[in-house]
């Protein structure tokens, strides 16, 4: 009798410290993970894809780029305007977000939004060198438009 009371007692001991110690450790994860860089890097080869294509969306909202990305290119412009809205609140630091949605407005005729949207890009774009030749290049066909 008395040692089962002693394992009962022991049972309780070792769930709390299971527990203490997964607490613990989703502490210590949580910590690791950080805000998503958009900045390309040589180590993980983002710069490699984004040079071959500046569209390959990387981070949390990539589904739903990817989606707005199908949308207009099938020529829904009001999905894939809704669609990436949803993406830039998600992910507001994105600069190929900003492009698509600048590309969105000159397709509209809303030359002088385009142009802030692909300044707004700019501003995001760090050393992307292709995207920042993407915006330029937009802003020059909405100049050429106005």
């Amino acid at each position: 009798m008395i040692v089962l009371r002693e394992e009962r007692q022991r049972g309780p001991q070792n769930w709390r410290s299971a527990l203490g110690i997964l607490l613990m450790a989703l502490v210590l994860l949580q910590g690791c993970a950080g805000r998503p860089s958009y900045e390309p890097s040589i180590d993980s080869g983002v710069q490699e894809r984004a040079e071959v294509d500046p569209f390959a969306g990387e981070g949390p909202a990539a589904s739903l780029y990817l989606q707005s990305r199908q949308a207009l290119e099938a020529g829904d412009s009001q999905r894939a305007e809704m669609i990436l809205e949803r993406a830039l609140r998600i992910e507001p630091a994105n600069p190929l977000y900003w492009h698509t949605k600048a590309r969105l407005r000159f397709q509209q005729g809303d030359y002088p939004q385009a142009i802030e949207l692909c300044r707004k890009s700019n501003s995001l774009t760090g050393s992307n060198r292709r995207l920042r030749a993407k915006n330029d290049h937009l802003i020059e066909q909405a100049r050429e438009q106005m």
